[in-house]
Parts: structure tokens; sequence; C-alpha cells
């Protein structure tokens, strides 16, 4: 007598979406927790770094947001829709294949958990790290479990259709594999985002909460600032000398935070840098002071613990987040077709819709590259009929360091209604040595799109006017947004301002 061999599920539309949400749910608690967190921390820091008469960004309105719960959910996002979700669907279509392809194999099953084993222990390479070990540990388990209790909910009957939203995906993948550079956000951004109303809203999200996100797994020499305590030191010359080389740096001297980026200790002229009470280099006073950018980068590089999580949370973002976009069009469309139609009809249907949305959204892409420009003729191509040649001509001006004031049609450019039109040309405004272009950065500075004024922000830092200091600090005491202050403060070290005491 054959022994019963229980019927495995195919993967319809609910049995995709229970555990994939499942994974994505838990991914986002941890993302929030692990954000808000961070939030905290940088609250306490830039708290500390205006106390102590320096200038701190964030700063202003967006300091205030960072012990709420809103930019915490929202910038937490980021890590749900790129490390969350790669770890969600690898988790899952591991189980598939486990589960249909490899007949549960319990040798195959070994081989998978050493492999979870491996990665939890690869994101502590460089130390031990809370949230990426959690994210490593309970996505995939989370997504494993929802995955096994939905398989066994029975059966539905195959169909060779059921390879075609697969072929479609790999097909896609082909296709926009080939838009794969060094330039691939910045198309992805002008072409599919800033060309429509739709897209200029999730460019706006992104940028509004992205660095929320950023902060909490940066490393000592990614941020922006870094906080300092020094201790042992009684020589009040030798203090201030060097408060002003670490604040030179970008590493603010600060009293009354518990946990500082870095802490250091004197004895006479010896001198140790401790990171969470662990000892990290030792020196003398006299060569950090010869070389403080050489000691602070060994000091990032030693104390970099979230170098790993950061690879694999840009591989989700690349790998992930696109089949997950398409999994859930796929699913939705297929559950709405299924009403209207039969099952196998259905399938057929999604898999096209789904393959035409791609190379709809793909085809903006074929004008994404600057097109091949003379000098002769970019006054002509700057007032083209169609914005993507206008756009290639200030692209490519900005990629030559040529002087935009040489072509007056620039001017009606001012005045465009598009963003990516105005975000090129203060791009393009930067490699101007004309006053005229000087006083139209600073109005552009001034644009009501953060993505412009990110930019201005950049040409006027490209410039090297040093009379920018001011305007720029001004505006960025009354910027709301974190993404602009940043580009803000890059542009004033570009110009040679640097930190001090009351500045």
């Amino acid at each position: 007598m054959n022994s019963f061999r229980p019927h495995v599920k195919a993967p319809s539309a609910i049995g995709f979406f229970i555990p994939v949400v499942t994974g994505i749910l838990i991914a986002q608690a941890l993302a929030t927790v692990f954000v808000y967190h961070s939030n905290l921390g940088l609250q306490a820091a830039v708290a500390a770094i205006g106390k102590s008469g320096y200038f701190p960004v964030p700063n202003g309105t967006v300091a205030s947001t960072l012990n709420r719960t809103g930019p915490a959910i929202w910038g937490g996002l980021f890590f749900t829709l790129s490390i969350g979700t790669g770890l969600t669907l690898a988790t899952w279509a591991g189980v598939l294949v486990w589960d249909r392809a490899l007949k549960r194999d319990k040798k195959v099953l070994a081989v998978m958990l050493l492999g979870w084993a491996g990665l939890i222990l690869a994101v502590n390479l460089n130390g031990a790290v809370l949230y990426p070990s959690l994210f490593c540990a309970l996505v995939p388990l989370a997504t494993a479990g929802a995955s096994v209790a939905i398989r066994r909910a029975g059966r539905q009957e195959k169909s060779r259709l059921e390879m075609m939203p697969v072929i479609a995906l790999v097909l896609l993948t082909a296709l926009w594999a080939t838009q794969l550079n060094q330039q691939l956000f910045v198309s992805i951004r002008d072409h599919v985002l800033l060309s429509n109303a739709m897209g200029r809203t999730v460019n706006d999200f992104y940028y509004k909460y992205t660095l929320y996100a950023a902060q909490a797994f940066k490393s000592f020499g990614q941020k922006t600032l870094r906080t300092a305590r020094i201790e042992g030191i009684d020589n009040a010359v030798r203090l201030n000398r060097m408060e002003r080389q670490l604040a030179r740096n970008d590493v603010i001297p600060v009293a009354g935070i518990a946990a500082p980026d870095i802490t250091m200790i004197f004895s006479g002229n010896n001198l140790r840098f401790e990171h969470r009470g662990k000892t990290i280099i030792h020196t003398t006073a006299d060569q950090f002071l010869e070389l403080p950018k050489d000691v602070l980068q060994s000091f990032s590089r030693a104390t970099d613990r979230f170098g790993p999580f950061r690879k694999l949370t840009l591989i989700g973002l690349l790998a992930g987040f696109p089949v997950l976009l398409f999994m859930v069009v796929y699913g939705i469309t297929l559950a709405g077709l299924t009403l209207l139609m039969g099952r196998k009809r259905a399938i057929a249907g999604a898999s096209g819709l789904c393959m035409a949305i791609g190379i709809l959204l793909f085809l903006p892409m074929l004008k994404a590259r600057p097109l091949p420009s003379a000098v002769e003729n970019l006054g002509e191509q700057l007032s083209a009929p169609q914005w993507p040649q206008r756009v290639a001509a200030l692209r490519y001006i900005d990629s030559r360091k040529i002087d935009i004031a040489r072509y007056p049609q620039y001017l009606k450019l001012l005045q465009s209604p598009l963003v990516v039109e105005r975000y090129w040309l203060a791009r393009a405004l930067g490699g101007s040595r004309s006053s005229a272009a000087y006083e139209q950065l600073l109005q552009l500075m001034k644009d009501p799109h953060p993505n412009v004024v990110c930019q201005a922000y950049y040409a006027l830092g490209q410039s090297g006017r040093r009379a920018a200091v001011a305007p720029i600090q001004e505006q960025m005491a009354h910027s709301s947004h974190w993404y602009a202050q940043w580009y803000g403060y890059r542009a004033l070290r570009k110009l040679g301002w640097h930190q001090d005491r009351s500045t």
C-alpha cells in the first residue's frame, strides 16, 4: 500500500502575500525601532553640539523631529524595502524550491540552515551588531514559518501557465540590466520619477526620509558630524589646539553626552582613542596633530561594524525591491482578473500586463544617457523643443565644466516648470565664473523643490566663492529638509569654511 504524501499547494496570490507580508511586517517593526533608536542618539548629539557653540546638522525643525515616531516609521521603510525585502523574498523562494522542486530533502535543508547561520555571522564580522542580527534572524524565520503554514493548506491545480510570471520577470530583469551602471539611480530619478506627478511624490518621499535611515548605519567617517569627549588633558593651550583641530575635521568636542562617537584619553603626550569603552588606537598628541585625517580614518575603519550590513542592504535594494514591486503588481492584477475570467487566462493576462508596464517604464530610460554634444551647437540644444535634449546639454556642460554664460539660451530655463531641468541647470551654473551665474544660484538656493536646492548648494560649493558662505548658512537655518541641510554643509566645507565655536 502506497504511503500517503500530502500535496503541496502551488503559489497562489494568497500563498505569496501571506509569507511576504509577514516577513515585511517583521522587517518594518525592526526598522522602525532601529531608526528611532538612532534618531534619539543623533538628537542628543546635535543638541550637545549646539550647546557647545558649534553649528549642528541637522538643525532647526529637522532636529526637533528626531524624537517623533513618524520619521522613524517612514525612514524605516528604506530598510524594509531593501534588506527586509531581500531577505523575505530570498527565504520565500528558498522554501518554495525546497518544498516543491527538492521534495523537502533534509540534507538540502541542513545546508540552507547553515547558510542562514553564516549570514548572521557575516553581518557581525566587524563586531557585534544588534539590529542587523535581528533582521537576518527574525525576517527569514517569520517568512519561512508563514510559507510552511500556507503550504499545508492544500493543493491547487497545476498549470504550465504558472511559469508565465517567472518568464516575464526574467525578461524584464534582462531588459533593465542593460541600464545597470553608475548613473542608474540618477537616470531613474530624472526620467521615471521627476517626469511625472506620481513619480515626484515618490522622489520627494525618498529624499525627505532617507537620511533618517542612512544615519543609523553610517560609519564614523561617513557621518556629517561626530562627537568627541576629551579626558586627561590639563594644559589649556594644548586643549584649545586639540579642540580646534578636531572641529576642523568635523569632530566636535562636547560635554554631557553619554555615548560620544570617540573618546580621547591623554596621559602626558600619549593619546589613546576609545569607542564604547574599547581602546581602538594608541598614538601621541603630536602625531595626531600632524596627521589628524589619517588617524581619524584609521579609527573609522576599525570601528565600522555596519560595513557588511550596508552591502547586504544595497543588494536587497537592487535585487529585492524590483522583484517585490513586480510580484505585488502581478498579485493584485491576478486577483482582479480572476474575478473576470478563468484562472489560466488571468495568469496570462496578469503576466502580459506586468510585462507591458515594465516596458513602458523602461522606454524613458532610453533617453536617460546624455546625447553626444558639440560645443558649437550647445546653444541650439539648450533651446530644443524636447526637455530630454535640453537636460542632455546641461549635463554635458556640467561634465565638461563649460562656462554656461557663453550660451544665453539657458536664461529661459531659470523659469522652467520642470524640476529635472532646474536641477541640472543649477549643476551647470557651478562651472561659470560670471557674477550673473552666482546670483542665479543664490536664487535657485531658494527654489521650492529640495532637489534643486541641493544642487544649488553643490554648485555654490564648486564655484569657490567664499562670499556664498553666509547666504548658505542663513538658508540652512531656515531649511526644514535634512537632505538640503546636508548638501549645504558639504558646500560650506568645500568653500573652506570649518567648524569653530559660535559659528
